[in-house]
């Protein structure tokens, strides 16, 4: 959760002292930005829908109901991971992006 908040506060210092905020940013780190804070909202409702409930399926052993959870779970970090990687081109990609 720390390195959640770091990442998202410091992104956020960086837009409104490097560049003077939203209005000024370069496209590529726009969308940076909103990968970022999708990916933070992605990571949330893991945390506090599907695990949650594996987490209860598992203590109850509903073990179909526990395997759907880690399903979605799966599903959902692997998307995470391609919104990652996708970044990580929006930053290599730099101005010529714009």
């Amino acid at each position: 959760w720390l390195s959640i908040a770091a990442l998202l506060l410091s992104g956020f210092v960086m837009v409104f002292i490097g560049y003077g905020g939203f209005a000024f940013l370069p496209r590529n780190i726009s969308l940076m930005m909103t990968v970022g804070v999708l990916m933070a909202v992605i990571f949330t409702y893991i945390h506090f829908g599907p695990w949650q409930q594996f987490r209860r399926g598992v203590a109850a052993a509903d073990w179909p109901g526990a395997e759907h959870r880690i399903k979605t779970i799966r599903r959902l970090v692997g998307l995470n991971l391609l919104l990652g990687l996708a970044t990580v081109v929006l930053a290599a990609a730099g101005a010529s992006f714009s």
